[in-house]
C-alpha cells in the first residue's frame, strides 16, 4: 500500500488477466523479492515491451531476471523517477531505442 500511486499499470494488469504470460494484451512476465512473506520490491515486462518498476533494493536483479524470463526487448521504462534513471544508466540502454522518456513533474502544493 505505501506505494500504490506508483504501481497503477502492475495492480491493474494483475486484476485483468492474473499472473500469466502468453504475450496477449496485459500479460506479462514478473519478478519480485520478498522478506518473510511480504513482496517489498516488484519488476514486470510486458506483452508491449513495457518495464514496469517497483522496487527500493535489488532493482538491477529483478530487472535481469524479468528480462530473462520474458524474452522481451525493453522498450518503455515505467516507474519512481530514481529508479528509472538508475535502470536506464545500469543497463546502458541507447536513448533511441526507447520510445517515450518523460519524468512526471508535480507541484509540492499539488501532492
Amino acid at each position: 500500500m505505501p506505494r500504490v500511486e506508483s504501481s497503477m499499470f502492475v495492480i491493474g494488469n494483475l486484476r485483468s488477466v492474473g499472473i500469466v504470460d502468453n504475450g496477449q494484451i496485459y500479460h506479462g512476465t514478473y519478478s519480485a523479492k520478498f522478506e518473510d512473506d511480504n513482496i517489498v520490491g516488484a519488476v514486470a515486462h510486458y506483452w508491449n515491451y513495457n518495464l514496469v518498476l517497483q522496487a527500493q533494493t535489488d532493482l538491477m536483479a529483478l530487472c535481469r531476471e524479468v528480462v530473462k524470463g520474458s524474452g522481451r526487448p525493453i522498450k518503455v521504462i515505467i516507474g519512481p523517477n530514481s529508479q528509472v534513471q538508475f535502470v536506464k544508466n545500469a543497463l546502458e540502454i541507447d536513448k533511441s531505442n526507447i520510445q517515450m522518456d518523460e519524468t512526471e513533474r508535480r507541484k509540492r502544493n499539488e501532492r
